[in-house]
């Protein structure tokens, strides 16, 4: 899932990125023929992908397979954590915090900047939070620690009135955000058993993707309300929210376990 999520942040961060000098060399036009050209090669590439052998003789999904799966309680609270960590992403880097960027002063140039100032870190943490920090600290640790302070690095946003001090925020942003999306992606279909996975993480991804949605809608009319700034503070406020679930749901849970254990090894 690390390398999954390193993939993913590697493409937007080099697409996100090439886009300022695009737009510097040859107008805004010109990123939308690059991005049909990549789209294109895409279709090319996607011409020579195989089934790996044994692939076709795996039973078909029936639908009676989804009910389930759709009834698993941790799915669901790791499928919300998920909407709360994907509608932060949506309103701060991929949403509003370009515009914010614009408003002190940076031009197309001063864009990919922040978007390599956030995205780097973010691809670096993505990488190596399954690897090297989960078996050290626990999955859940770095899971509260991300939301924690991805909360504050974006209600910090609205604070900032200089360009190179937002682009500081935002690496922090992009590492700590880095933390949490591999790991949620994970643990959705850890418990999960091998044959039902893959329906598992077809439902995590359907349910995560209300945070894209939802998220910048909010945000953009509190932005309407009472300014760009508010957004922000609205998206510190769902991270503090994630924060206290997970808190609620798996710090509590796995401290009275481990609480639990040590009774049993003194009794």
């Amino acid at each position: 899932m690390g390398t999954i999520s390193l993939m993913i942040a590697a493409g937007q961060m080099i697409g996100m990125s090439l886009s300022g000098f695009l737009v510097k060399i040859g107008g805004w036009n010109t990123t939308f023929w690059t991005g049909g050209a990549m789209g294109l090669a895409g279709v090319l590439l996607a011409i020579f992908l195989k089934e790996p052998r044994g692939a076709s003789d795996r039973l078909p999904m029936q639908f009676s397979d989804l009910m389930p799966v759709m009834r698993d309680r941790l799915l669901w609270k790791v499928s919300l954590l998920s909407i709360l960590a994907h509608s932060v992403l949506f309103i701060t880097m991929f949403g509003f915090t370009p515009s914010y960027a614009l408003t002190l002063g940076a031009d197309e140039l001063g864009l990919t900047w922040l978007v390599l100032a956030f995205m780097l870190p973010h691809a670096i943490s993505s990488f190596i939070t399954g690897r090297v920090l989960a078996p050290r600290f626990g999955a859940w640790n770095l899971v509260l620690i991300g939301f924690v302070m991805s909360s504050i690095c974006s209600a910090s946003i609205s604070m900032v009135s200089s360009y190179p001090l937002l682009v500081a925020t935002q690496a922090f942003n992009g590492f700590f955000q880095g933390l949490h999306f591999p790991l949620l992606l994970g643990l959705s279909i850890e418990h999960i058993p091998q044959q039902k996975r893959a329906t598992a993480m077809g439902f995590y991804q359907a349910v995560y993707a209300v945070g894209m949605f939802a998220g910048p809608f909010l945000a953009g009319g509190l932005n309407e309300w009472a300014g760009l700034r508010s957004g922000f503070y609205f998206a510190g406020i769902l991270g503090m929210v994630a924060t206290g679930f997970t808190v609620y749901w798996f710090k509590r849970r796995s401290t009275s376990g481990l609480q639990a254990a040590r009774d049993r090894k003194a009794s």
